[in-house]
């Protein structure tokens, strides 16, 4: 494993004609040349347990001894790292349609 891995996301909201996906994100997430989607409610989500999911999703590849860098793309271009809770519901709330 990885030192130091670095996962890059993107969020997208669900339709709202949608009831059974109301308040779920789509989110999209980069690990190397492996990309996976997956359903999350976004009401709740914390940045411990995305990087659970991140383990989950792309498991062989990380560890939960690994140190989990997150990142996201704002409309800048610039990858801006998630360091805690705050930071996520702002790359959430970016990504949001």
């Amino acid at each position: 494993m990885n030192d130091l891995t670095s996962v890059q996301i993107s969020a997208f909201s669900t339709t709202p004609n949608s009831d059974k996906l109301c308040g779920q994100l789509i989110i999209k997430a980069q690990l190397g040349d492996d990309i996976r989607k997956m359903m999350i409610h976004n009401e709740d989500l914390t940045l411990n347990e995305l990087v659970l999911m991140m383990e989950r999703i792309f498991a062989g590849k990380i560890s939960n001894s690994d140190e989990l860098t997150i990142k996201y793309l704002d409309d800048d271009g610039d990858k801006i790292t998630l360091l805690n809770d705050s930071d996520l519901t702002v790359a959430l709330n970016f990504h949001k349609v």
